[in-house]
């Protein structure tokens, strides 16, 4: 089968890239399932750690970049500012994160984990890693690296006129 994308010398001036007339696979309803199966499966990992699927995602994301602003997770994530906000209102309210202006850096606020945070993020970090794994007993590496370029083409649908993520 031909690839439908038709191929950009330079993808950073175009995009959504140009597609070739025909037909492509479909690729909204798998997006879909796949959101709810791996959203399930992390929640029944997390919920006996009293997190949820998004604390998770989130918590994890703190730990690898414990520098990085709210707006780099939110991206990474493919969250909204809201839905962000409520996580870390919740995690902030369970003592799991402090959130707190940082005067120097001149960003909005910073996000810092408390003991009880990095505990989580510990126990967070495992269980994505963990389905991670499961996945890749199922697809293959380049299977893998499609399902993130699918993710960001769907993170450039709410970006319009801008280049490739």
């Amino acid at each position: 089968m031909d690839d439908p994308i038709d191929p950009d010398p330079d993808p950073e001036l175009t995009w959504p890239r140009r597609r070739r007339p025909g037909s492509d696979a479909r690729v909204l309803e798998p997006i879909f399932g796949a959101y709810y199966a791996a959203r399930h499966r992390l929640e029944d990992a997390a919920r006996e750690h009293g997190l949820d699927a998004a604390e998770c995602m989130v918590l994890a994301a703190i730990k690898t970049d414990l520098l990085g602003p709210p707006w780099a997770i939110r991206r990474r994530l493919g969250l909204t500012p809201s839905t962000l906000t409520g996580v870390l209102d919740r995690l902030e309210r369970d003592d799991r994160i402090i959130r707190r202006s940082p005067g120097i850096t001149g960003r909005r606020f910073e996000i810092d984990l408390t003991i009880a945070g990095r505990l989580a993020s510990d126990v967070a970090i495992y269980a994505i890693r963990s389905l991670e794994a499961e996945i890749a007993g199922y697809t293959s590496p380049d299977e893998r690296i499609g399902a993130i370029a699918v993710f960001q083409a769907c993170r450039a649908l709410d970006r319009p006129g801008r280049a490739h993520p």
